[in-house]
């Protein structure tokens, strides 16, 4: 990508990112940042390896931090949260609708993540997280489920 190009796409993330006298983001020192960056990988450099050299510069890269956090937090596509409502409008009937949060909470825990998410929320609350993945090993039915296509099925 061209200097002039990136300059103007990082002018319009601080436009975005500005909300009255607050921004996230400064558009030139990112543009600053993007060049240095760019001389410290080459072109064979894949994404994983870049985050990497991005992690062991301990903060000399603040503004591109930020930028990744932003873009990195966004979801590709909506078909979880939508999926995920609309196991909720299937729990939440008009019969049901005087259900407590907590309540609703877990039945669409259930619903949505199935049996394997409650047992690993029972259990990871009780447990170290070195007891949790001995316990995961030993549990072969959670596995199976998990492992199969038995975690979309109703129960």
């Amino acid at each position: 990508m061209e200097n002039d190009d990136l300059l103007k796409h990082c002018k319009d993330l601080q436009l975005i990112l500005t909300h009255n006298d607050l921004k996230d983001e400064d558009g030139l020192d990112l543009f600053s940042e993007l060049i240095i960056f760019r001389s410290l990988v080459d072109e064979d450099t894949n994404s994983l390896q870049a985050l990497n050299i991005l992690k062991t510069t301990n903060g000399s890269f603040p503004n591109l931090t930020i930028a990744l956090r932003i873009m990195l937090t966004i979801p590709v596509t909506s078909a979880c949260a939508e999926r995920s409502f609309s196991k909720l409008k299937l729990i939440k009937t008009y019969l049901r609708n005087r259900l407590g949060q907590d309540k609703l909470s877990e039945l669409a825990l259930i619903s949505i993540e199935g049996e394997a998410s409650l047992m690993i929320k029972i259990s990871f609350d009780n447990m170290s997280c070195c007891q949790f993945y001995e316990s995961i090993l030993a549990n072969k039915t959670l596995l199976q489920k998990v492992h199969s296509s038995a975690k979309y099925q109703a129960t």
